[in-house]
């Protein structure tokens, strides 16, 4: 089924379509799937932060920002890199999309913990499935 949104009740919602807005707007879209929340209300919206808080301890930062390592004034330096730095979920983040649907049915928190739980503990097991079958094939040949 394929994830349907509406960003249109969200407040100074131009704002939120902006260049550098616009990315921290398609990750919190997308985001309602592991987090198993439809939308972002004045009611929810902690509730909704707090089940990213949850997924950011447990993988880490959802998002990225591309940071440039070269200095242009200084061209005999070495080719300029980049890096990624993680970028945290804040209130603020949040609080600027109240108003954003998607068609992401909504789960009680009980019942998204024991899900979230659930799966990740299915994913260590995998994990260590996996890496037992790969020494097994090291010694085995």
């Amino acid at each position: 089924m394929p994830l349907n949104w509406n960003i249109e009740k969200c407040k100074n919602v131009e704002s939120i379509k902006g260049e550098e807005e616009w990315g921290i707007t398609q990750t919190i879209i997308f985001t309602t799937m592991p987090v198993a929340m439809g939308s972002i209300t004045e009611s929810n919206w902690k509730e909704f932060l707090f089940r990213v808080k949850v997924i950011e301890k447990m993988s880490g930062a959802l998002m990225n920002k591309a940071v440039s390592n070269g200095d242009p004034s200084r061209p005999y330096l070495p080719e300029p890199t980049t890096s990624h730095i993680p970028v945290y979920f804040t209130p603020k983040m949040i609080k600027r999309r109240i108003g954003l649907h998607t068609n992401v049915s909504t789960e009680t928190r009980a019942a998204w913990m024991k899900g979230y739980v659930k799966n990740l503990f299915q994913n260590i097991e995998r994990e260590i499935e996996r890496e037992d079958y790969d020494e097994k094939k090291v010694v085995n040949g």
